[in-house]
C-alpha cells in the first residue's frame, strides 16, 4: 500500500481527492492510493469520492474516545464531526452544480414542455389503458 501526494491535484484523481478532503500531510496520512482509487472507481467521481472518504473517516472517528493525559486533550469526537460537515458542504456542492429538475410544476412551465418538441415524451399517459375501439 502506498501514499503519494504531488501538490498538484491536476495531476492525478487521487491528489485531486487528497486535495478535496484535505489529506495531503504525510504526517498525518488518512487514506492509502489503493484506498482512494477503489472509492474513486465506486463513486463514479473525484468530489463523490471526496465525499465519501469524508463519511468514511466520519464513522472512523467517531468509533475512537476523545482521551485526556494531564494538559494534553485528544478529541477524536471532533475530527468526526469536522469530516461529517465537510461532507455535508461537499454534498451540498455537488447537489448545487447539478440540482435535480421535476418540470412541469407551474402551469407556464407545463405548457412551455409541452410545446418543447425535443423533449423525450413520456412512455405512459393518463389515456393508456383506454380502449377507446369497445363499447361499454
Amino acid at each position: 500500500m502506498t501514499w503519494s501526494y504531488s501538490g498538484d491535484p491536476s495531476t492525478s484523481d487521487i491528489d485531486a481527492v487528497r486535495f478535496e478532503m484535505g489529506d495531503t500531510l504525510i504526517e498525518d496520512q488518512q487514506f492509502q492510493n489503493e484506498e482512494i482509487q477503489h472509492i474513486i472507481n465506486e463513486s463514479g467521481g473525484i468530489y463523490s469520492a471526496a465525499v465519501r472518504c469524508c463519511e468514511i473517516l466520519t464513522l472512523k472517528y467517531a468509533r475512537q474516545a476523545d482521551v485526556q493525559l494531564g494538559p494534553q486533550k485528544i478529541y477524536a469526537s471532533q475530527r468526526s464531526l469536522a469530516y461529517k460537515d465537510l461532507a455535508a458542504r461537499m454534498r451540498a456542492r455537488l447537489v448545487g452544480s447539478n440540482p435535480p429538475y421535476a418540470g412541469g410544476l407551474s402551469r407556464g412551465e407545463k405548457l412551455s414542455d409541452q410545446a418543447n418538441t425535443n423533449l423525450v415524451r413520456p412512455v405512459f399517459s393518463r389515456e393508456l389503458m383506454d380502449n377507446r375501439g369497445e363499447e361499454r
